[in-house]
Formats: structure tokens, sequence, C-alpha cells
């Protein structure tokens, strides 16, 4: 998918900055989460961004515009809940084969009709990350990406809602708590109890074994559902 500027988009992670590239270009505020973030041999597979809640109606324009640019397809681009949209993108590569990537851009993050983190909660924290990937195809290489405690949150509960810790995973989860301890146990005690799935989760950390936490993905996500509405105002970093 060669873009404007003679980028091959030969990743998912490369198609996620170039998009963060755009939306800096459109005054569109985002942060950019989950695998993209992380460049990974497999790839992530998909690509998902937080964007301020006034961007979210213009999506389907933003994704158009994106793809024109971008000289991609947008495949399908439709609405999820009420806070985000799910599209399917599509570029040639350079071996002239179809390859594709699902996108979903959002605001709040929501789960069963509960507001997990608002948008506003994940954007005021965002700091710059920055990819070499993406500079050794002259891709600017700095992004917008969620402070790690927020980040870790929104992971956790992506993979307890979805039943599944891989390893790969367990790993980011890691990092994103060894850049952030202090900031990272406090958004875990916002949703589980420190003396039960918060302790196991702050053990698994610690030894690098996600075994115990495969065990109780179910706990966690029903733990979220019933503290999701109580912390949606509250915000510790």
């Amino acid at each position: 998918m060669p873009t404007d500027r003679g980028v091959a988009m030969r990743s998912p992670h490369l198609l996620a900055v170039e998009l963060c590239r755009f939306l800096d270009e459109e005054h569109v505020c985002y942060s950019l989460m989950g695998d993209a973030s992380v460049p990974s041999q497999l790839g992530p597979s998909r690509v998902e961004l937080v964007i301020a809640r006034q961007a979210v109606l213009d999506v389907p324009l933003l994704l158009h515009k994106f793809c024109q640019r971008s000289e991609g397809k947008l495949v399908t681009c439709v609405r999820h809940q009420h806070s985000g949209w799910r599209a399917l993108l599509s570029w040639t590569s350079r071996d002239e084969r179809p390859e594709f990537v699902s996108v979903e851009l959002f605001g709040d993050f929501v789960r069963r009709g509960r507001i997990v983190l608002t948008a506003d909660q994940v954007l005021k924290s965002r700091v710059i990350e920055s990819s070499s990937e993406a500079a050794q195809v002259r891709v600017r290489p700095s992004y917008y990406v969620a402070a790690p405690a927020i980040e870790f949150v929104y992971y956790l509960v992506r993979c307890a809602y979805e039943g599944k810790l891989t390893d790969e995973q367990g790993q980011h989860l890691r990092d994103c708590w060894q850049r952030n301890p202090t900031g990272t146990g406090a958004q875990v005690r916002r949703f589980w109890d420190a003396d039960r799935e918060g302790g196991v989760i702050a053990r698994a950390v610690e030894a690098n074994s996600w075994d115990a936490v495969r065990e109780i993905l179910p706990l966690l996500k029903s733990a979220v559902r019933r503290r999701a509405g109580l912390n949606a105002s509250e915000c510790v970093y």
C-alpha cells in the first residue's frame, strides 16, 4: 500500500503509524492502543485507536480520505455500539497480492454497555512513542500511545473479554507495568480487589508467568462489569 510519500505499508504496525501521522495532520487527537504500538513479526490482529469524542462521527470520512492518500481501499466501515467504528482496510502488497488490516477507532472504551475508560482519561495522559521500523521506511516514527498504566488496564480488560492471554500479550502487560509500577498498580486496584484478582495479577507480573491469570479471566471480566460504571468518572495514574 504505497502512500503519496512513497512508503510501502508492509505491516499492520507501519499502517498504524501512517494512520497516526494522518490524524496528526487532520488535527485529530488520538492514542494508539494495544498490539499495534509494538512491532511484531506476526503483526497485530487489528489496529486500535482512541480518538477525541467530537471526531467519532467523522471516522468514515477520515478513513476514506486516508485510503485515498495511501492508495488503499476502505472495504467496510461499521458503527460499533455508540462510541466507535470497526473498519477493514486493504492494499496491494509489493508482490501484487491483496492484504487486509482491521481498524477500530473509538472514543470511550466500552464493554457490554459499560464505560471502562473515557476518551478523556486516555488522551489527557498520552505519551510520545517511537518506532525504529517506521524510521527505516521513512515514515515519521513518532506517534502517541496511552500512558503505561492506562494501556495496562485497557489491554488486560480486552484480553479478559476475549478470553485469551498469550505469553506475548503477557509480556506487553509486564512491559507496561515496569514502565510505571505505581500508576499501574493504582489502575489495577480500581477494577480488581487487591487481595483477590489484583493480587493474582501482581504476582503474574513479578514472575512473568500468566497461567494463573488465564484461569481467572472470567472473574476479571465479571469484576469489570461490576466496577466499570463506578470508575468511569475517576482516573488515577
